[in-house]
């Protein structure tokens, strides 16, 4: 194990439950950030070495878990690479919003631990508990692929993916509101609001309010659609989700049923948006809105000039193409 040089301060350990893989294998170096499993060797040789009081730290991990119940295992550690300097809390949320807009899961941070540097070791201060929220939908945990050969590529697109995120996160300032929607859906108590988040994710990607319908539903289809049949499916697809968004907030007069239908569709689309947004990187809200007037369905590679194909491209063929069934 690396040696490790400490820094005086407020330390902390993020616990992250809503997953039933090993995160190990995603890249989080720009953050200096890694996840471990709860159970993993490493983190419990990290504990024995580097913590002065190293059953504290151990009994409070066994309290996690009991609290947890059954996915207890399940719970992912993030934590520095380097103990040198006190994190910034900001940057774990920031990995939990990359997961959930990779990955539409409930996936999110349960429990902080916090510990301070002292005489050369690190000691364990006290844990502080977070709400989890289960929408119960289909991908409610974050499943993914072992690391084997056939899977190399899959975990070299995603962390792809969370580089350009990173990358660009800072000066794509516009996607914030969308992310924050998006992320926002999660802690919604009905799935009457949750739709209503994920729509105004939509709309704070269009400039002006006239035409707003016809205007979301186009800039969608052309940012995302692979070709001219998906991209018609999905301008259709968002007229239908956007007739049940009006009843919700309109008239109050809607079916549930109708709600588990279109939800699990309108939260991979606005996730899949996201990316495209991120991996086209075109500057400005005003010229994002410019660029896809003067393309057409079909035409997404061409947005931008730094367009890479990658892990979007599965979800887009596996989601994006579901025919809703209108409203009767």
């Amino acid at each position: 194990m690396e040696n490790l040089s400490y820094g005086k301060g407020s330390h902390k350990l993020a616990f992250f439950c809503g997953v039933s893989s090993d995160l190990s294998n995603l890249n989080f170096d720009n953050l200096d950030l890694k996840f471990l499993n709860i159970d993993s060797p490493e983190l419990l040789e990290l504990i024995y070495s580097q913590f002065k009081n190293p059953s504290d730290v151990l009994k409070e991990f066994i309290r996690f878990k009991i609290k947890v119940g059954a996915y207890g295992n399940d719970l992912q550690v993030l934590i520095p690479k380097k103990f040198d300097a006190p994190r910034n809390e900001q940057d774990y949320f920031l990995v939990r919003d990359i997961l959930k807009v990779i990955f539409p899961s409930d996936v999110d941070i349960r429990f902080f631990s916090f510990y301070n540097y002292e005489n050369e070791k690190l000691v364990w201060n006290y844990g502080a508990e977070y709400q989890f929220k289960q929408t119960y939908a289909n991908t409610n945990y974050i499943k993914l692929p072992k690391f084997e050969n056939e899977y190399l590529k899959f975990y070299k697109d995603v962390n792809q993916l969370i580089n350009i995120y990173l990358k660009n996160i800072n000066q794509l300032t516009y996607i914030h509101s969308t992310i924050n929607a998006y992320v926002g859906s999660y802690l919604q108590n009905s799935k009457a609001m949750e739709f209503v988040c994920l729509c105004i994710a939509l709309e704070s990607l269009v400039e002006g309010n006239q035409e707003l319908n016809y205007r979301i539903r186009r800039n969608v289809a052309v940012l995302i659609g692979s070709n001219v049949d998906t991209s018609r499916t999905i301008s259709n697809n968002v007229n239908y989700l956007y007739d049940l968004r009006s009843r919700i907030v309109h008239s109050g007069i809607y079916s549930d049923e109708k709600i588990d239908e279109y939800l699990p569709y309108l939260r991979n689309l606005v996730s899949v948006t996201i990316l495209e947004l991120f991996k086209h990187s075109i500057p400005t809200l005003t010229e994002l809105n410019l660029t896809l007037t003067e393309k057409g369905f079909g035409d997404y590679k061409s947005l931008s000039e730094n367009y890479v194909e990658n892990y979007t491209s599965s979800v887009r063929s596996d989601v994006l193409n579901t025919k809703l069934k209108k409203i009767k």
